[in-house]
Order: structure tokens, then sequence, then C-alpha cells
């Protein structure tokens, strides 16, 4: 909550107390325990890259503790991902599946996977992860972003708008409804959602770069289009 906040310094000097507890109770961690571990590195990379790799690690040794720990798939999955190690990834969330064919994190995995490489099917298989949970805040954003680069917009903000109701304050949704509003030259809509969220977040870079993407892979779909 302190990071979505934007509240950096105090968000790292409570997740720098996981890693303090690691070194020190190694040993005597379960599973879920070295899955947290590895969450609370992962957050810290993104200030200290390196930790990225020790995140990657350590969710290799809560699998090794318990080859069942689904969750710790998906996050390792979603981790390689962003590092667009997409072939790494989905075997991550393949296997998780294997063990879980109706894991809501794990679908969305794949079929972020299956975006990652342009397969039609990444759209189906988000669905069947709101089918699973149709309040999964990050499965509807995925999904109105697909709609987004369909040109769909009215869909697409019909999913933010039901992602926002069940989180008002998710930063994703929100930076996807702006660029939505963007793209559609909502002139007035615009700069009200982009104050919302920075009251929410005065550091959330990540609002800008949700606009630039998005607003990219339309120009690349028209491109194609046109050619």
């Amino acid at each position: 909550l302190r990071e979505a906040r934007g509240q950096r310094d105090s968000a790292r000097a409570r997740l720098d107390r996981f890693s303090d507890y690691y070194n020190a109770n190694r040993t005597r961690l379960s599973s879920d325990d070295l899955a947290v571990v590895a969450t609370a590195a992962r957050h810290l990379g993104v200030r200290d890259p390196g930790l990225f790799e020790d995140a990657i690690r350590v969710y290799d040794e809560a699998i090794s503790a318990d080859s069942r720990n689904v969750p710790a798939r998906v996050a390792i999955g979603d981790l390689l991902l962003e590092k667009y190690n997409n072939t790494e990834a989905r075997v991550a969330f393949q296997q998780a599946l294997s063990l879980n064919p109706n894991h809501p994190g794990a679908l969305l995995g794949l079929a972020r996977s299956l975006h990652f490489d342009g397969a039609a099917e990444a759209m189906e298989t988000g669905r069947r992860a709101l089918a699973v949970n149709e309040g999964h805040v990050n499965a509807r954003v995925f999904l109105a972003r697909l709609l987004v680069e369909l040109e769909s917009y009215d869909e697409a903000l019909e999913e933010v708008e039901r992602t926002l109701l069940v989180n008002p304050g998710a930063l994703n949704a929100l930076g996807t409804r702006a660029a939505i509003e963007y793209l559609t030259g909502d002139q007035t809509a615009f700069p009200r959602t982009e104050r919302d969220v920075f009251r929410r977040n005065p550091r959330y870079a990540e609002f800008y770069n949700t606009s630039a993407e998005l607003t990219a892979r339309n120009r690349r779909s028209e491109e194609r289009r046109v050619g």
C-alpha cells in the first residue's frame, strides 16, 4: 500500500525486513515464506535490478520446498515475462496450470504470454481467468487493453469501469482509462483522471507509459492495415 501511494522510502524500509528475516532464518522457512521473501525482492528490484535475480532464485527455492506451490510458479512466470523471457515464463505458467487448470493468475499469465507472441488466443484465455474470478483486477485491465488495441474503446471502457467497481484505486485501471480518454480525444476526462491518479500516487510514472504504449500499439495496427 505504501508503494502504491508513492511512499517509496517507507515501503523499501519495510521490504528490507524480509531480506533480513530470510538471511537469519533461511533453513527454517516454508515454501510460502520463501515466496513472500521472493516477492519482497521483486519489489525492491525496481530500484536495484540485481535483486530480480535474487527473487527468481528464492522463488525457485519455494518451488523446491513444495513443488505444488502454484502461486510461486505464477509469480516466477510473471517476473520472467516482465524481463522478456517469454519462453521460460510460458513453461512456468503451463506447469502451474498442470497443477490447477483453473488458477486465475496462471490463466492470466498464459494470456499475457500468448499476447507477447501475438497469438489470437490471448483474449479467450484472459476471459477464462475472469470466468473463474470475475473480480480479478489485473485480468480485467489486461482484457481492457486488448480491446483498446482492437480500437473497441467503448467495450474497453466498460471493462475498466467494472474493474474500478472492485477497486476504485486500481492505478493500472485508472491509467488504462486515461489512455482510452487520450486516444478518443476526450480533453475533459483525461486531465481529470490524470489528477485523480497523481492525487493517489504522485510518483506513478507508469501512468504515461501506459498511454504511450497503447498509442504506439494502435499506430502499428493502423500501419499494418494501411500496408
